[in-house]
């Protein structure tokens, strides 16, 4: 079960994505649609003949309702969740009308988090928020949202310089905790602590 934090206090904000990150929607897609043009993020691209159905399988509630769990995403989820100093906000671009089964599945794999965000551009949203970071598997997500600090789950399609690309929970902790050794929460500056 999901439980609220008090995310008041001088805490890491930190930003999570859900598909590609905690769920494998790109595996369904490809089981659904073939795995031409691995390289290609947007899903459009790689069947273009295809988009009208491509959008019914995106906008319907119940191509997240049994996709598998990544556990990459599980695992930084849960990591950040005990250490106690970290707020997860989950900002996702699934359509609205996924919300309700989203929260079902997070609860059912007992993923914890303070908040949960659905936007179609979720760049603005996040840029706003001003977290400490940020985890999604879109490279322009991350660009978006610069000067936050990003860093890619591992895809197929993501190979970047620019930005750190982790496959495993032991890469991101050991990024995070640098990240941490180096710089002061956002919420500290904001608030005029630090």
């Amino acid at each position: 079960m999901t439980i609220r934090r008090d995310v008041a206090g001088l805490t890491w904000e930190f930003v999570v994505d859900l598909d590609g990150v905690v769920f494998e929607f790109i595996e369904d897609f490809e089981a659904r649609f073939g795995d031409a043009h691995k390289e290609y993020v947007s899903l459009y691209a790689r069947y273009p003949e295809r988009k009208e159905e491509i959008i019914a399988y995106v906008k319907n509630p119940k191509t997240y309702q049994k996709l598998y769990v990544k556990p990459l995403g599980q695992g930084i989820a849960r990591y950040l969740w005990d250490r106690k100093d970290t707020a997860i906000h989950i900002v996702s671009s699934r359509p609205f009308t996924a919300l309700d089964i989203t929260k079902r599945r997070l609860n059912d794999i007992d993923l914890r988090y303070d908040t949960i965000s659905f936007r179609k551009d979720k760049v603005p949203f996040i840029k706003a928020m001003q977290p400490d970071m940020a985890i999604d598997d879109i490279i322009g997500v991350l660009q978006g949202i610069q000067p936050v600090p990003g860093v890619l789950a591992a895809q197929e399609y993501n190979e970047t310089p620019f930005f750190p690309r982790i496959s495993t929970v032991e890469q991101f902790i050991g990024l995070w905790e640098r990240f941490v050794d180096e710089n002061i929460p956002n919420s500290a500056r904001r608030t005029g602590v630090a």
